[in-house]
């Protein structure tokens, strides 16, 4: 079952993302995320997003955030050090941009935050 993430990812929001990411725990094949609403997220909600994929990375499940839009895609530029093999984050036309995280699966970059 999908999920879609409204507005503001922050801090206050935790419990509702968490409800959110679990509707994703109960299907099979690809985890759709859709963030074409969202208008900011922090960095703890990027860590959600993350601890979310890795969780079902062990299932060999693959998440996919989509709609992307260019303002939350630089979010993820920022705060993404590593990201897990199995997100796929991708712009509202449905492609993975080679800036999607500023670093490929699994490599980590000097100075960038986790």
């Amino acid at each position: 079952m999908p999920a879609g993430l409204i507005g503001q990812a922050d801090l206050s929001d935790r419990r509702a993302i968490e409800q959110a990411l679990r509707r994703t725990e109960q299907g099979v094949g690809d985890a759709l995320v859709d963030l074409s609403e969202l208008e900011f997220i922090d960095v703890g909600g990027v860590r959600q997003l993350i601890d979310h994929a890795a969780v079902l990375g062990i299932e060999g499940r693959r998440v996919r955030l989509t709609g992307v839009r260019p303002g939350i895609m630089r979010i993820f530029q920022i705060c993404l050090s590593t990201r897990p093999p199995n997100l796929r984050i991708e712009d509202p036309t449905g492609h993975e941009p080679a800036s999607a995280t500023g670093l490929p699966p699994g490599r980590s970059g000097a100075g960038a935050l986790s």
